[in-house]
């Protein structure tokens, strides 16, 4: 599974626009600085002064696009690799039949997915998200242990932090989000949450508009 990189709001090209207006207006702050202090002759003898600060806001850009395209490939990279580990914990360590909540297999789903999501931002999250739903993993399924049915899910994500995460018009029902570390800010919009677990999760600035919440438990959100 390859994940092209796709430029969005807060990507490279947001960042090289706000440098370009920033340059423009520090430039034009400049010119009009000059102007009042000695009017068309002033911008005038320093023409290199204006151009030197146009030069440096150009530098400034060029850096901050790179390190957002740096980041954007860092991300990627790390999601690749999450995909690829998790498909060999489904296929050679057969993941999702696990019934040991504590067995090896599950412990390190865990730990990667919390790990990772710290790492992304919304727009992945919402991969990583997909990936688990439809690989079953984080919905609630039943467990006989010691003679008692126990309904969990096989990738816990209490503690996950899905602040931010796009998961507009998303399937969620059934879904264990109880104790998420944060899920401020994130987009819900239009997403099926129905008996959805989200006790004490963290909903500030959440966009639920819209979102299917019949028997969703919010209790402590």
């Amino acid at each position: 599974l390859q994940i092209a990189p796709k430029l969005k709001l807060r990507s490279p090209v947001a960042v090289a626009m706000f440098g370009v207006v920033a340059t423009v207006f520090v430039a034009l702050l400049v010119v009009f600085t000059l102007f009042r202090a000695g009017g068309t002759q002033a911008i005038s003898d320093n023409v290199a002064i204006i151009g030197a600060v146009a030069a440096l806001g150009g530098v400034f850009t060029t850096q901050m696009v790179n390190t957002a395209l740096e980041n954007q490939r860092a991300q990627n990279d790390s999601l690749q690799k999450y995909l690829e580990y998790m498909g060999e914990l489904l296929t050679k360590e057969q993941l999702r039949n696990s019934k040991n909540p504590l067995s090896d297999a599950r412990v390190l789903a865990r730990s990667r997915t919390l790990a990772l999501l710290k790492q992304l931002d919304g727009n992945r999250k919402r991969i990583v998200l997909q990936f688990l739903r439809e690989a079953q993993l984080i919905n609630k399924n039943d467990f006989i242990i010691n003679g008692r049915t126990i309904s969990a899910q096989i990738v816990e994500l209490s503690g996950a932090d899905l602040s931010n995460a796009n998961l507009s018009n998303m399937k969620f029902i059934s879904t264990d989000l109880v104790h998420a570390i944060s899920l401020a800010s994130a987009n819900l919009e239009n997403a099926d949450l129905r008996k959805a677990d989200l006790r004490r999760a963290d909903l500030r600035g959440a966009n639920l508009r819209g979102a299917y919440l019949r028997d969703a438990d919010l209790r402590g959100g």
